[in-house]
């Protein structure tokens, strides 16, 4: 039976319309309410017979879309009414039983209770206990908290959080990068190590070379007492004994990989001066390794007495000797003055020991940089006077952050892009001055127009060096300038240790006489003498003319030709072709070719013979064996004298087709693998 049916309200006492409107959110009301709905339904049963079950037990149903209201007046309540109402959800009624209301549980918001059960003790108080060891705690909210229950978790003995104190924490120890940024390394147990962390406050010291008293600066200390409180922090004597201790380990180290891993080496001789003008030799060795990887390691910087070739080849000689050294390719000096005296005093020493190739005749490498540098360095010393007056200008406008700023201003004024580039020359080297040129140059209308508006810009540079402000004249040497060392920049990409370019750098070689000869056909007189005196220069180095260069009976190192033949992308045929396109002898490539099988030939006389194993073949097959022994030492002879002798492997490697030729080629990569096909 549905209230709503009933269509008219229900009148009631004002005593039970009140009690019902007092006790309306709880349980009594609706038992009240149960029972005025049973007095309602005997006094008009007569109305609603057909609608009321006849069965024992009675319900009457509210539906989900009616409500109670109770109208009252201010004097007292008069009426209960039955309206209709979304709000209000359905409620079975029994004739047997009271309504009760469900309200809904409100779950625990602490994650502890996920451990722990609630319950009634004797007395009445509330307490829960743990799931896993059942160790009962007091809960009430009121008066107790869930403090004690979360420390309980990390104590308990059979829970799942208990922390293991015998169990070292994992820490990730970085290997290297990944892709896109990500941290590549190995899990590995984290635990203190005195020694250890020694160890790598010494390599850190050796990298970025703060002085040993650091460690024994506030800064540091307290940096470490919260980083490590553990960590007793060494003394500054203590930190040199230790950083002396890595020297010999990783000389150590590095003795046995070159003695296992390197088969010859190639070595740079450089002259280094200190702050306090003190000389010293720097020796590289440069190889590649049995995984075809290139090495660079400095073998030793030590001191010279004086810059005589005696001095500086004992001294060499001694480091080789200490490191095991005895197979040498080539030695490459960067003083063009004692170069081939020190290398002439080397070769008597190594070839004592039969550590040459080629009898020693390739020994010395010509030092491409240095002819460079001083190539450079004759430009810049022919272009003092527009150099110094651009340096001057450049100089005055980084001088105040004002007179930056102005010029910025000016450059946007003018339609120039300004990156902030604009900077003077450091003591680096050559290429600081030409990029210090090279930003000023393109921004050659922002310093005339700097010019106009700042009257102190040409009395300033006037008065310091005399050197005034840069002219027009200035400017177009400066840009020829540019154009003329441009060339040159190739060489810092050349003296990159990482990679191997032998093809670049032949052709490097092979394009500089082109340069000169292209820039004695300008115009301009003037730098057509300075470009004539640089060529001069240039073939002094080379200690030959120019038509002796041509026809290659100097002493040029054609060891530098044989790498290019041994680029797969280029062999011997493009080689011949670069040669041809640059001079138009034939000598030179005669030779290069002869070098190359020259070459070949000494490094497979060391390994055994591939005919020998055939003949091996041949004795033990069963089908020679009725063969008389003269005539089998007759055909073994004929065999290895060239009557049936195979292709070498480097006509092979010469005959096969080149490589696409692209700049990710992996030179030493594809000789990794092709390795097992050329194993001479």
């Amino acid at each position: 039976m549905v209230l709503k049916d009933v269509g008219y309200p229900m009148k009631v006492g004002s005593a039970v319309a009140a009690a019902a409107a007092y006790l309306q959110n709880t349980s009594a009301m609706m038992s009240i309410f149960q029972e005025l709905l049973n007095s309602f339904e005997e006094s008009s049963s007569d109305s609603f017979s057909a609608e009321v079950s006849s069965s024992e037990s009675t319900s009457i149903e509210i539906s989900s879309s009616e409500s109670i209201s109770i109208v009252t007046s201010s004097a007292e309540f008069d009426c209960i009414e039955v309206l209709s109402s979304e709000s209000q959800p359905s409620i079975p009624i029994a004739n047997e039983t009271r309504l009760r209301t469900k309200r809904k549980r409100t779950k625990p918001r602490s994650e502890v209770w996920q451990h722990f059960d609630k319950f009634y003790n004797a007395e009445g108080n509330l307490k829960c206990k743990c799931k896993y060891c059942s160790r009962e705690f007091y809960c009430d909210s009121r008066k107790n908290g869930t403090s004690s229950l979360k420390n309980h978790m990390g104590r308990c003995k059979r829970g799942p959080y208990k922390e293991d104190k015998t169990q070292a924490p994992v820490n990730l120890r970085p290997d290297s990068m990944g892709h896109e940024g990500e941290m590549m390394g190995t899990a590995a147990a984290l635990r203190f190590d005195q020694e250890a962390i020694r160890k790598g406050l010494v390599c850190t010291i050796a990298l970025d070379w703060p002085s040993f008293s650091y460690v024994e600066s506030e800064i540091f200390r307290n940096f470490m007492s919260i980083v490590c409180p553990r960590f007793v922090v060494p003394s500054r004597r203590d930190v040199e004994m230790d950083f002396y201790q890595l020297y010999l380990d990783e000389r150590l180290k590095l003795k046995n990989f070159l003695k296992t891993s390197c088969q010859r080496v190639s070595l740079t001789i450089e002259r280094r001066s200190s702050l306090q003008g003190a000389n010293y030799m720097c020796l590289t060795a440069h190889f590649i390794d049995n995984d075809w990887k290139l090495n660079r390691k400095i073998l030793n910087i030590c001191p010279i007495s004086s810059e005589k070739y005696k001095a500086i080849g004992k001294k060499v000689a001694k480091c080789l000797l200490d490191w095991g050294i005895h197979r040498v390719f080539t030695i490459t000096v960067d003083s063009a003055s004692s170069s081939k005296a020190v290398v002439a005093y080397l070769r008597k020493r190594i070839l004592n020991s039969a550590g040459t190739i080629l009898g020693g005749k390739f020994l010395h490498g010509k030092c491409i940089g240095h002819i460079c540098n001083l190539i450079v360095a004759g430009v810049l010393k022919e272009m003092a006077d527009p150099v110094a007056r651009v340096r001057g200008a450049v100089k005055y406008v980084l001088q105040y952050p004002s007179r930056l700023q102005k010029f910025e201003q000016y450059c946007e004024n003018e339609g120039l892009q300004y990156d902030g580039l604009l900077h003077l020359e450091t003591d680096a080297g050559w290429d600081s001055t030409l990029f210090m040129l090279f930003v000023a140059q393109i921004s050659k209308r922002a310093f005339k127009v700097f010019e106009v508006h700042d009257p102190h810009y040409t009395m300033e540079l006037e008065s310091t060096d005399g050197k005034g402000t840069p002219t027009d004249e200035d400017w177009k040497k400066v840009e020829m300038l540019l154009d003329f060392c441009e060339f040159f920049f190739i060489t810092l990409a050349g003296s990159q240790p990482s990679y191997v370019r032998p093809y670049s750098f032949f052709e490097f070689i092979l394009m500089i006489p082109v340069h000169f000869r292209k820039w004695n056909g300008k115009d301009n007189i003037q730098f057509k003498g300075m470009v004539a005196r640089l060529e001069d220069k240039y073939h002094k180095y080379w200690n030959k003319s120019y038509k002796e260069y041509l026809c290659c009976t100097g002493n040029m190192n054609q060891l530098v030709s044989v790498a290019a033949v041994l680029d797969p992308r280029k062999k011997l045929g493009k080689v011949e072709l670069e040669l041809s396109g640059c001079f138009t002898t034939r000598r030179l490539r005669k030779k290069v070719r002869k070098v190359t099988y020259a070459l070949y030939s000494e490094y497979e006389g060391k390994k055994t013979p591939q005919i020998g194993k055939t003949s091996d073949r041949m004795h033990t097959s069963g089908e020679t064996d009725h063969m008389p022994e003269e005539f089998r030492m007759r055909t073994n002879s004929q065999f290895e004298n060239g009557g049936g002798q195979s292709i070498s492997e480097l006509d092979r490697y010469l005959d096969e087709d080149v490589e696409e030729n692209s700049k990710d080629f992996n030179i030493l990569g594809w000789w990794k693998i092709n390795s097992h096909r050329f194993p001479h």
